[in-house]
């Protein structure tokens, strides 16, 4: 159970990230995209005098994905909600997003290949997972394939409500062999303006973010080209 004080300090951070009101932000039925709950390191500093900050970061993210699930629904259409995390360096603190495909799951997301954890930020997030006072089961995978070289974490329930995809739907054991070689041009996104203290990691790994979510992008719109 997270204590109040510490989810109404993060409430302001997802008020600053404007998606505080889950219901208005992912109501449209053809919501797809990522979003990072927050964008400067500053934004969490206040979790120190809490505890684990990683930790926290776990739960306060897990707590908001059942609140984004509870209160959009998309009546018998299947969605994909999950947190998705990266980490530049192991000083740093994750950054959790949220993922959200409210439709035609399976054709939108044909390149995503999931595997169970194997070392580094997987296996980091994982005990961390485990770790966290919550009140229903997750469970994480890693992502090796859609920024080869990069890893980014999915976690999402262990048993989805009904209309969530379950994220062992997008597994293949054998993921660590393969890569994407397919290397679109990078999407234009509204810039988040930094202070130079805090262009470091978070930075990079919203890059990362960038290159991932271009190749989805790209994809949608080669898809919706009629052929030749």
């Amino acid at each position: 159970m997270i204590a109040s004080p510490i989810k109404m300090q993060f409430e302001s951070v997802l008020r600053q990230q404007h998606i505080e009101d889950a219901a208005s932000t992912f109501a449209d039925p053809n919501f797809f995209d990522e979003i990072p709950l927050y964008s400067r390191y500053q934004q969490v500093d206040f979790l120190k005098k809490y505890g684990d900050v990683d930790l926290l970061l776990i739960e306060l993210s897990l707590d908001y994905l059942r609140r984004v699930t509870s209160e959009i629904k998309c009546g018998k259409t299947k969605r994909l909600v999950a947190i998705t995390i990266i980490s530049d360096a192991d000083d740093q603190y994750i950054v959790p997003y949220i993922f959200v495909c409210n439709g035609k799951v399976k054709a939108q997301l044909k390149e995503l290949h999931l595997s169970p954890a194997s070392e580094g930020l997987g296996k980091r997030i994982e005990a961390l997972v485990r770790k966290a006072k919550l009140q229903s089961t997750f469970s994480s995978f890693e992502d090796r394939a859609t920024v080869p070289d990069d890893v980014r974490v999915f976690v999402s329930f262990e048993s989805p409500p009904e209309g969530i995809v379950n994220l062992k739907s997008f597994v293949n054991e054998s993921i660590g062999k393969r890569t994407i070689r397919h290397r679109p041009q990078r999407r234009q996104h509204e810039e988040i303006s930094l202070g130079a203290e805090q262009e470091s990691a978070l930075e990079r790994g919203g890059a990362k973010r960038e290159r991932a979510m271009a190749m989805r992008s790209a994809k949608q719109v080669n898809d919706s080209k009629p052929p030749s």
